[in-house]
């Protein structure tokens, strides 16, 4: 990999793309049937939000598999990942916390978190995270910002 931006054809850059499409494919086998059980059994809401979860999880991953060995493409994922994984746990830790401070008596409390709030606050995190990285690449004219 060159520091410049350019790209390398080293084994372990094609090793990483070749498992990052296998890891896609399989998150994409599960969203698919995720998915048709929506449509056959009626859509609910823990469905569709692990399916859309599960296929932002795809396209990262097919993403990176495309283009991921491009310094700016591997920036930008990692400024959404950070933002999936900070937005995601605040979510996650309201979700599973908070019906317990609220509501004691429930016993389902905590699933909230688990299924509803973890899983859409990382797709809106990772999302904010890209559209950020995508700004902080674009007006540093394509070079790449360290943090």
């Amino acid at each position: 990999m060159h520091a410049n931006g350019t790209k390398s054809n080293d084994k372990s850059s094609i090793t990483a793309r070749v498992l990052a499409g296998a890891v896609g494919s399989a998150f994409a086998f599960q969203t698919i049937l995720i998915l048709v059980e929506q449509i056959r059994g009626g859509f609910n809401a823990i469905g569709i939000v692990l399916a859309s979860a599960l296929a932002l999880v795809t396209l990262i991953c097919w993403w990176g598999a495309v283009n991921g060995i491009s310094v700016k493409t591997r920036s930008r994922l990692h400024y959404g990942l950070k933002g999936g994984l900070i937005m995601g746990s605040l979510a996650f830790a309201g979700g599973f916390v908070g019906p317990m401070i609220l509501m004691p008596e429930s016993n389902q409390g905590p699933l909230v978190g688990i299924f509803f709030t973890g899983p859409v606050g990382f797709v809106i995190g990772y999302l904010s995270g890209i559209v950020y990285g995508w700004n902080r690449i674009s007006a540093n004219d394509g070079q790449v910002a360290i943090d």
